[in-house]
């Protein structure tokens, strides 16, 4: 598979907006963390993050003021009964992930850090192109995007991922693409940076979500 065309990402996204949110996992084999890029002191506001779409490195902006609750299916929001000075963001157009403005409380990351407990596994950072606000925001309800080497068998993979103390979520139904289960958040995008960078498979992105457009 080549992974610089960008069709076939896009399909990888489009094909991820239906599966379900991931579980956290466990150790992972050793991979390191790699560090964000950071910003301007006087930027508080954004945190610029990378992450690779195919063998691209993209810059992705995460807003400090917005965290995204991931909903399991069946399940209602928690988010006002954990911090009623939350208010809903734009138009929702998913059952399973809300968007809300913290920014009463603080910033997102001391959101992030004072809802840890009482909603752990349940937050993301919120992520756009630019710091404009522009285009489609993000998330990361968990989950690896792997692409392995043509050649490996589903055998060797398994391997591979029995190594890093992970495990398969789903096979996708075309080229050599598996979704490995992690944590939700910036685990997942920094653990899918770590896997790429090893150099031992050919492409490693975040699940991510993407906001849908009203119609």
């Amino acid at each position: 598979m080549k992974l610089n065309k960008t069709s076939r990402w896009s399909k990888t996204f489009m094909v991820l907006l239906t599966v379900t949110l991931s579980t956290t996992v466990g150790a992972m084999g050793g991979l390191s963390k790699p560090g964000k890029v950071s910003t301007p002191a006087s930027d508080a506001k954004y945190t610029t993050h990378y992450w690779y779409d195919g063998n691209r490195k993209r810059t992705i902006i995460q807003d400090n003021n917005i965290v995204a609750e991931l909903i399991r299916p069946g399940a209602s929001s928690t988010m006002k009964s954990n911090m009623a000075s939350a208010t809903a963001v734009g138009k929702q157009t998913s059952a399973v992930v809300k968007l809300w403005d913290v920014s009463a409380a603080g910033d997102s990351k001391q959101s992030l850090s004072a809802l840890s407990t009482s909603m752990k596994g349940s937050l993301s950072p919120v992520f756009t192109n630019g710091k404009s606000g522009g285009g489609q925001r993000r998330a990361l309800p968990g989950g690896i995007l792997v692409t392995f080497k043509a050649d490996w068998d589903e055998s060797k993979v398994k391997q591979w991922v029995g190594e890093k103390g992970m495990t398969i979520k789903q096979k996708m139904n075309f080229g050599n693409i598996y979704l490995l289960d992690s944590a939700p958040g910036l685990d997942s995008l920094n653990l899918a940076n770590s896997i790429y960078e090893s150099g031992e498979v050919e492409g490693a992105s975040p699940n991510w979500w993407q906001e849908l457009r009203p119609l």
